[in-house]
């Protein structure tokens, strides 16, 4: 296999364990495909055979010429809905559909269909009642994220994302959407956005907005998540920083020692996971000291991190980003320094994890060989 196929089947395969198999829309598309974007609350739900039906009141509108108070019918069809905490397929029946959405208020994104309205879900294939609409608290925005009808339509939906992010209630929907990348494509507006939330008093606000800054490649993010008690934040934001961790692929150099730090033994297995892979994907010379001590690691998935982290940086591989653009790794060509051997010992997980040493052992070698 050569190497860039074999680069490529790694890079994939680690993009569908930490996103998922489900399609996540980005929500800038979105914005652009719906005729009406508005803030609106369930009246009621109900679920039939291959056909899901809501009617909501509107709150206020982001995109379209529904008014406050009005009432639209929206329904979507064959929808695969489960529970919110099984997405292997568990099927909700009716009334369960009903009971979880009647009163909820979100952003609901719709497109006309014949003499009603289409929901466009944020998810395709199981989804959640939750990845109908995006959850945010009822009643008028605080001042602090306030807009009027001139306000352009990506900035509009992110203080209505930025509003929810500061809500006890639906702090928890807003991380999941950043957890998912679906913020992308709203524009050069996010990094103000994600530095309010890193302001913010509360910890699991400020984890969102940590998070959207480490996949900003912001290394004082990094350095913020280092020293902080991260367990005084809920679980759900500490995994979501680690996950952010995993795409961090800055160059700067307290980036590096921020990752070094993370790696460490105090942190959770999946921040300390994270780190490595972070460390294995920059490619410079500063990350091959720390992979080096990582090659003697207790948990044998950094162990295996530093071994690829320190073939990639040998043999001049394209980084690859998790959700990016694979194109350059796809076309990659070995350079003449990159020997049979050194291909030969740039192992899959599974071929690592039988015989371990012998990769080590092949990469230790080499960094003598190559002193820095």
């Amino acid at each position: 296999m050569g190497i860039q196929k074999l680069l490529l089947g790694l890079v994939l395969t680690a993009s569908l364990a930490f996103c998922g198999l489900a399609a996540f829309a980005w929500l800038g598309a979105l914005l652009n495909q719906a005729d009406t974007v508005a803030v609106a609350t369930v009246e009621d739900a109900r679920a039939a055979p291959g056909l899901l039906s809501v009617h909501l009141v509107v709150q206020r509108t982001l995109k379209g010429s529904a008014t406050a108070g009005s009432r639209i019918g929206a329904t979507l069809s064959s929808p695969n809905v489960v529970t919110p905490a099984d997405h292997v397929g568990l099927r909700m029946n009716g009334a369960v559909v009903a009971s979880q959405l009647a009163g909820k208020t979100g952003v609901w994104f719709l497109q006309p269909s014949g003499s009603g309205w289409l929901v466009l879900s944020l998810v395709t294939g199981d989804l959640s009642t939750e990845d109908l609409y995006i959850r945010v608290p009822p009643g008028k925005l605080p001042p602090a994220y306030a807009y009027d009808s001139s306000t352009d339509l990506k900035t509009k939906l992110l203080m209505e994302i930025g509003a929810a992010a500061q809500d006890p209630t639906t702090v928890a929907a807003i991380s999941h959407i950043e957890g998912q990348r679906m913020l992308v494509d709203l524009g050069p507006d996010l990094r103000p956005f994600f530095n309010q939330l890193a302001s913010s008093p509360r910890a699991a606000s400020r984890a969102i907005g940590w998070a959207g800054q480490i996949r900003l490649d912001t290394p004082s993010a990094l350095n913020l998540v280092a020293s902080s008690n991260l367990g005084t934040f809920p679980p759900e934001a500490e995994s979501e920083l680690a996950n952010a961790v995993c795409e961090y692929r800055g160059t700067d150099a307290s980036g590096i020692s921020a990752l070094a730090t993370l790696v460490s033994s105090q942190y959770s297995e999946r921040m300390r996971v994270c780190a490595a892979y972070a460390l294995r994907d920059i490619h410079v010379q500063q990350t091959v000291p720390v992979l080096e001590k990582l090659l003697e690691d207790k948990s044998a998935e950094v162990r295996y991190h530093a071994v690829l982290g320190i073939a990639q940086f040998a043999m001049s591989l394209p980084v690859a980003r998790l959700g990016g653009n694979l194109t350059d790794v796809a076309t990659f060509k070995a350079p003449p320094s990159v020997t049979n051997e050194m291909r030969q010992h740039y192992p899959a997980q599974g071929v690592f994890a039988a015989n371990e040493q012998e990769y080590i052992s092949f990469w230790k070698t080499w960094l003598a060989a190559h002193p820095r």
